[in-house]
């Protein structure tokens, strides 16, 4: 499609893409995605941030993001979508790298416990080009007592923060200091590729008093 689809794309790539006046006030370059679908991205606004999405021709990804607002730039249909859990569901569907996944033993990690939500893309930016994997959500459920927060919310926030900077290496979920096993069940019912059990409660701290042969 000369002079199309191609070049639009292109002009989001290279920075020649003017956004709406006013209302974006960045984009973020890394979430840049394109296929012959879609294409999507990433921006700052003074509501805080927002996916939008382009379509060349029918999608069903397009079809699927609930959006707050839709019409058309450049003769091309677009959404603008908030990142919701639905959304952020329907984008780990069709983007794997959005989604937690198991590290093992071949490879060096590093807890880094997003507590609000709001550091992971920072993060993400310092472990670039490093072999560290990231466990960007981590949190136990003290933690989310404390500020207000669900798995939902930790394990979302660290999906779109690898869009934001388009990290594809990977990253990992911890259920960290889980107690009871509805916590446990919670995590996993949300894929978290990793769980961290806090036996605190089961250990017996009489032990201390107790002689070598008792």
């Amino acid at each position: 499609m000369k002079n199309g689809w191609e070049s639009f794309a292109a002009k989001i790539i290279d920075g020649g893409f003017t956004p709406p006046a006013g209302k974006w006030e960045e984009i973020y370059s890394s979430s840049i995605l394109v296929n012959t679908d879609v294409a999507l991205f990433l921006i700052r606004t003074k509501a805080g941030r927002k996916l939008i999405l382009l379509s060349r021709k029918e999608s069903s990804l397009f079809s699927d993001i609930v959006a707050a607002e839709a019409g058309k730039l450049q003769e091309t249909p677009f959404k603008v979508a908030e990142l919701t859990h639905e959304n952020a569901v329907i984008m780990r569907r069709y983007f794997p790298f959005m989604n937690p996944v198991a590290f093992g033993r071949q490879s060096f990690s590093l807890g880094l416990g997003d507590r609000l939500g709001l550091a992971s893309p920072g993060h993400l930016r310092c472990l670039k080009g490093t072999k560290i994997r990231p466990v960007l959500a981590q949190q136990s459920i003290r933690e989310l007592n404390l500020t207000q927060r669900t798995y939902k919310d930790v394990l979302d926030a660290a999906s779109w923060a690898v869009l934001q900077e388009g990290f594809y290496e990977g990253f990992s979920a911890d259920g960290d200091h889980l107690k009871k096993a509805e916590e446990v069940r919670m995590a996993l019912d949300l894929n978290f590729s990793m769980i961290t059990l806090d036996c605190s409660e089961k250990i017996d701290n009489t032990v201390d008093s107790l002689t070598a042969s008792e």
